[in-house]
């Protein structure tokens, strides 16, 4: 059976997103290792330590995770005790692993789920090693103060925006 245009370029598309998602992967990683060495060398050798660079690299193993954890999935790389499976027939098999399948979206939903309540729950709170708030404003006032300029920076175009965003010319 020939494929279509539209199947080729969904076939390309997956392809090309797969890519990514290794590339990421690989460039999450990277910059996690250097990000920890260079912060070990800065605190032992210079007495300074990057006290961002702890927190960043938590937020990056995380993407490591999910990002890799999805790559996995999808070449069937997971850790997996096939005993019972091959003890099956084929028609048993397929059952199984449409049992699994389910389970495993039942779980990715609940983890989705609790991961937004958490995300909503923490929200506003400082962040404990940068002391800061989350880049993303949520209330009026938090976001005139993320959009003016830097001190220092001029950025008229930006600022024009944000002024015709609040309703003044």
């Amino acid at each position: 059976m020939q494929e279509t245009g539209g199947a080729r370029r969904l076939g390309a598309a997956e392809a090309w997103l797969v890519r990514l998602n290794q590339w990421l992967v690989i460039a999450l990683m990277a910059s996690m290792a250097t990000l920890v060495f260079a912060n070990v060398i800065s605190r032992y050798v210079f007495s300074a330590s990057m006290i961002w660079a702890e927190e960043l690299t938590q937020y990056q193993m995380i993407w490591i995770t999910y990002l890799g954890a999805g790559l996995a999935l999808r070449e069937g790389r997971h850790v997996a005790v096939d005993l019972l499976d091959q003890a099956l027939a084929p028609r048993w098999q397929r059952a199984l692993r449409a049992a699994m399948g389910a389970l495993i979206l039942a779980f990715l939903a609940t983890l989705a789920v609790l991961g937004a309540r958490m995300a909503h729950f923490a929200w506003d709170r400082k962040r404990p090693r940068c002391r800061s708030r989350p880049a993303f404003p949520t209330s009026p006032s938090r976001r005139r103060r993320h959009l003016r300029p830097a001190p220092g920076l001029r950025v008229p175009r930006l600022r024009r925006q944000a002024l015709r965003a609040r309703g003044r010319p």
